[in-house]
């Protein structure tokens, strides 16, 4: 996807997001033009900001995994995933959404002209079913990046579905596999002992297992967007490793 396609399907996004936000209440009905067009330059300026500081992590020939949960109006995730596949990402996507009209609207939107297809999980993270992201006979992905903008999740909690939504059918991930978890905070964020607890972040060679998924920390920071000052990424970041 060229950035010209991207902006243009993005901008038939924002189109459906406006069209539809009165029956399903996707974003505030007040001034939703200009909130949107907000939120969506947040997550662009995000996603630019991540890409500097996680780029050799996240840049693999066996492609990308990407997981958005509670992704509600597609906030981050339509945006990231249209960028990540414009930037030659290859991402294979899921947005993990519980509410059920709001599942419907981002499977609308993977129809888009241009999109490059994505799935829609309607369930929590953690739930066992059809994630519908993937082929029981492809490869498995060389990076996995999962993100979160309006959902309170430990890291705990996250890792431990992430091996449920892979599940024990599928190619085995490898390890020395990179796995980065993003999240959106206010601007001006500290990544201080306080936060770090709240979101059981573990520090860096702490090993942990999720299901058959083995994992060790390998760094936690803030990234802060120039171009949006009222926003901040918390993100910790994980190899795969093989369980003891």
């Amino acid at each position: 996807m060229s950035p010209t396609a991207a902006k243009t399907v993005l901008k038939q996004y924002q189109t459906q997001v406006l069209r539809w936000n009165r029956q399903i209440n996707l974003i505030s009905r007040r001034d939703s033009e200009a909130q949107l067009r907000s939120l969506v330059g947040q997550c662009w300026n995000c996603l630019d900001v991540l890409l500097e500081s996680a780029r050799p992590d996240l840049k693999h020939p066996d492609g990308l995994l990407y997981f958005d949960l509670g992704s509600g109006a597609g906030l981050p995730g339509v945006v990231w995933h249209a960028l990540l596949a414009e930037k030659g990402y290859a991402p294979r996507t899921c947005l993990v959404e519980p509410r059920e009209k709001r599942a419907w609207f981002l499977q609308r939107v993977s129809a888009l002209a241009g999109m490059r297809p994505f799935a829609v999980f309607q369930g929590r993270w953690g739930d066992t079913g059809e994630f519908g992201y993937r082929q029981e006979d492809e490869t498995a992905p060389g990076a996995i990046l999962i993100s979160l903008k309006a959902l309170h999740l430990t890291d705990p909690e996250v890792l431990d579905g992430l091996a449920m939504a892979w599940g024990p059918a599928a190619q085995p991930l490898a390890a020395g596999q990179s796995l980065q978890i993003a999240r959106f905070y206010p601007g001006g964020q500290v990544l201080d002992p306080a936060l770090a607890a709240d979101l059981m972040i573990p520090a860096a060679g702490s090993a942990s297992v999720a299901g058959a998924l083995g994992f060790e920390a390998t760094d936690a920071r803030i990234l802060s967007p120039t171009n949006s000052p009222g926003v901040s990424l918390v993100l910790s970041s994980y190899r795969l490793v093989a369980p003891a």
